[in-house]
């Protein structure tokens, strides 16, 4: 198979997640964009294409302008499929359908492979609206597009015991959404499982499968070349352009050396953690976000949650980011508040 066969057959794999797609011509397909949403005032409009550029397919939205050659709007919204699509790419044939009694996997291939460790889960997306899980994330307010990237298992202990057998021992056999950690290279390092009863002292278990590696989130979608904001919480960088999301000590040790970084903390100044991780982010020399006495909500979920919009918040962000003295003066009256 060349590698343009691999797009078209992928293509069809995913086109089931695809709202109103159809065939237009041999080389242009259309549907609903799976990135914004396209309209919301209108279910019948559908302005996201599917085009044969050379020897692959790009997809393209004339109502958000995104622009993603396959590989990567697989990578970023689909990445269940996307693991059998680079297997496909690296051996020229479909993994699904290799006869093959011996397999020969490339060393680049992760080796905690997503569809594997996650074979007990379903995207959020796939879930009946009615789904404990699903009302959570809508209730949220998470963007559609990420439905596709958080996943459901109904059984935490069986998840865990796929990859970390060892961990799992102490576990329960409950319902939590999966949020998957990925390096940039889309090996997977880890994931958090988040419990969906509220009485849960433990809200968030954290399953690290490299222990060489911190615990960054979002590190396959972030674009290095640009600003990147760096937050606490996953699901609050979801909500922030170029964002990836870590807690204090992985923080700590990522190296974002000669990258534009901002750090987005979140607005508690009663939290000593959280105003400590602050303070060396200052000494650091960081650029940091902080809240004017304006800002009520504690972090950038709990704004949106409220009502606010996603461009008001990156513009209070980049309008509230400072550095040095200046950052320290506003830290000191900020931490009073």
């Amino acid at each position: 198979m060349n590698d343009y066969s691999i797009d078209l057959l992928y293509l069809g794999k995913i086109s089931h997640h695809l709202k109103q797609f159809k065939k237009k011509t041999d080389t242009v397909w259309n549907c609903r964009c799976p990135i914004c949403g396209d309209s919301e005032k209108s279910k019948f409009k559908a302005r996201g294409y599917f085009l044969k550029k050379k020897d692959t397919l790009f997809f393209y939205c004339q109502n958000c302008l995104a622009s993603h050659p396959l590989w990567r709007l697989m990578k970023l919204y689909y990445p269940q499929e996307y693991g059998s699509y680079i297997f496909a790419k690296f051996t020229k044939q479909d993994e699904i359908n290799d006869t093959r009694t011996e397999r020969v996997i490339p060393s680049a291939l992760p080796v905690f492979k997503a569809a594997t460790v996650f074979g007990n889960c379903l995207p959020i997306s796939d879930l009946p609206d009615t789904d404990a899980a699903k009302r959570y994330i809508r209730t949220r307010r998470i963007p559609r597009h990420f439905e596709r990237v958080l996943l459901l298992t109904r059984d935490f202990k069986a998840t865990c015991t796929a990859c970390a057998p060892e961990k799992a021992k102490e576990l329960k056999a409950e319902e939590r959404i999966i949020i998957p950690y990925y390096d940039a290279e889309n090996k997977l390092i880890g994931f958090q499982g988040r419990s969906l009863n509220p009485k849960d002292k433990l809200r968030y278990i954290t399953i690290k499968l490299d222990e060489t590696q911190p615990m960054i989130f979002g590190l396959d979608r972030v674009d290095m070349t640009q600003r990147v904001y760096v937050l606490e919480g996953p699901l609050d960088s979801l909500f922030v352009d170029n964002a990836i999301a870590a807690s204090g000590s992985s923080l700590l040790r990522f190296n974002l050396k000669d990258v534009d970084a901002v750090y987005v903390h979140d607005n508690q100044p009663r939290n000593k953690e959280i105003v400590a991780i602050m303070e060396k982010s200052i000494d650091a020399g960081k650029t940091v976000v902080v809240w004017p006495s304006s800002f009520r909500h504690k972090d950038i979920n709990d704004a949106v949650m409220a009502g606010m919009s996603r461009e008001s918040i990156m513009d209070l962000i980049n309008t509230s980011s400072y550095t040095g003295l200046d950052a320290k003066l506003r830290y000191n009256k900020w931490k009073k508040i």
